[in-house]
């Protein structure tokens, strides 16, 4: 895995060089907190950390503010969700994807 700005698995990175022809226009999509209800119900939550937006966040210790949508205050705050897991994946911004199910296995 690489360790730039994209995190990619060394073939991923491989394979890219020698299929995409140099001055290939690319577009970064920056969606730090991604979330999901499965077929079967269970409810995933995934955090990145956020692409700083400004100098100053780049340069500070602090954690750039995730986005919290209505949509998303829904999503975490409903009856069939572990809260105090939410609470730890919105910290942690490790950017896998975790049951936040209540009653499930997720960390």
């Amino acid at each position: 895995v690489s360790q730039g700005c994209i995190r990619l698995r060394n073939d991923d990175i491989k394979y890219l060089f020698d299929h995409v022809p140099v001055g290939t226009r690319v577009q970064i999509i920056d969606r730090p907190v991604k979330f999901s209800v499965e077929p079967d119900g269970s409810r995933w939550l995934e955090v990145h950390e956020p692409l700083s937006r400004n100098r100053a966040e780049f340069e500070s210790d602090k954690k750039v503010p995730l986005p919290v949508t209505p949509v998303l205050r829904t999503f975490i705050k409903g009856d069939d969700v572990d809260t105090s897991r939410v609470n730890e994946v919105l910290e942690r911004r490790s950017g896998m994807p975790v049951n936040i199910s209540a009653g499930r296995p997720g960390l």
